[in-house]
């Protein structure tokens, strides 16, 4: 019999929280892998411990878990199907080269934090209180994979000698990319309805006078 860690923890998810909606508890699975990956990850990196084996079979059973979620005909289930399964295959090689490639890793979870707080948001079951704060929130998700993966990922100083690893790699990259001229794109129409908002109310105020 099969058994995952995180099949085992999104029963007790939906035990606990059987009060909210299934993309909220679906989310909360995927902001603690996200954590928990940062956290050791972090460890790795600030002591020198070798946690790496552990984090690769925990995120590799999380990938595993979370691609029954993503089975639909849709165009982001498709997108989310690929890209776990893209992972399941990059994540063993990227372990097998001869240079520490965590980093890149460690800096695509770091980037993952803003787009659950908006999806948090928009899947909360006070949506009404929490909605005002969705344009900062995408804002903050635009700005972390600007940095985080459009320039961070960029710069390091990686060099891995498997192709494939190294065509996975460029192809999250260049995904990575276009989500974030998508969520630019997206800012720019929330912030234009504001501004024209806002001028609508200036040239209503002067009309009344």
């Amino acid at each position: 019999m099969r058994f995952n860690i995180w099949d085992y923890y999104e029963n007790i998810i939906q035990h606990k929280f059987h009060n909210l909606n299934e993309k909220m508890k679906k989310n909360i699975v995927s902001f603690t892998h996200t954590i928990t990956t940062i956290l050791w990850l972090s460890v790795h990196h600030i002591s020198g411990v070798d946690n790496l084996l552990f984090t690769l079979f925990m995120s590799l059973g999380y990938y595993i878990h979370d691609l029954k979620h993503h089975m639909g005909n849709d165009e982001m289930s498709k997108i989310m199907f690929y890209h776990h399964v893209g992972s399941c295959i990059l994540l063993p090689l990227a372990y097998n080269e001869e240079q520490d490639l965590s980093i890149a890793f460690l800096l695509v979870e770091i980037s993952n934090i803003p787009l659950y707080l908006t999806q948090i948001v928009l899947h909360s079951p006070h949506k009404t209180y929490w909605g005002p704060y969705l344009k900062w929130c995408i804002l903050l998700e635009f700005i972390s994979f600007l940095i985080f993966r459009c320039v961070g990922l960029a710069i390091l100083d990686i060099y891995p000698k498997n192709l494939i690893v190294v065509l996975l790699i460029i192809t999250l990259y260049i995904a990575s990319v276009m989500w974030t001229i998508k969520l630019g794109k997206k800012l720019l129409e929330v912030f234009h309805k504001i501004i024209d908002f806002r001028e609508y109310i200036i040239y209503r105020y002067f009309l009344s006078r």
